[in-house]
């Protein structure tokens, strides 16, 4: 995912990683930047993670499974699905691109396993600025 920060804009990262048998989700964020290039690199470098470079935490350990979810057209779908491709503004040149429908919440849902000392799931919903 990216996130805008007073600094630029920012790649951050979420993965589950087992460590001595049980399984810790860590979340790594990039450096903020400010240049297309800058930002494919830092895309780059969050699909090659290993766990060990600086701007990695260890969130939470526990977890068996963890799911996103994006608020769109009025309903919760699949981040890895298909988005809502928006129309090209009113007045715009023909052949204009339309541009995919950025989603107005992000839920995140985390499964526990057994014994580790939380159950059940874990949901969180948060809600999009315009």
């Amino acid at each position: 995912m990216t996130r805008g920060t007073p600094q630029g804009v920012q790649v951050v990262a979420w993965s589950m990683r087992p460590e001595s048998n049980d399984n810790a989700w860590r979340r790594w964020a990039g450096p903020a930047v400010t240049g297309s290039a800058a930002l494919q690199d830092s895309w780059f470098a969050s699909q090659q993670l290993q766990g060990g470079e600086p701007g990695h935490l260890r969130v939470i350990e526990g977890v068996v499974q963890w799911q996103v979810y994006f608020f769109q057209g009025n309903a919760w779908s699949n981040a890895q699905s298909t988005g809502n491709v928006a129309a090209p503004p009113a007045g715009a040149a023909s052949g204009v691109a339309p541009r995919q429908a950025l989603p107005s919440g992000v839920r995140v849902v985390l499964g526990f396993a057994p014994g580790s000392g939380l159950s059940g799931t874990l949901t969180r919903d948060v809600m999009l600025g315009p």
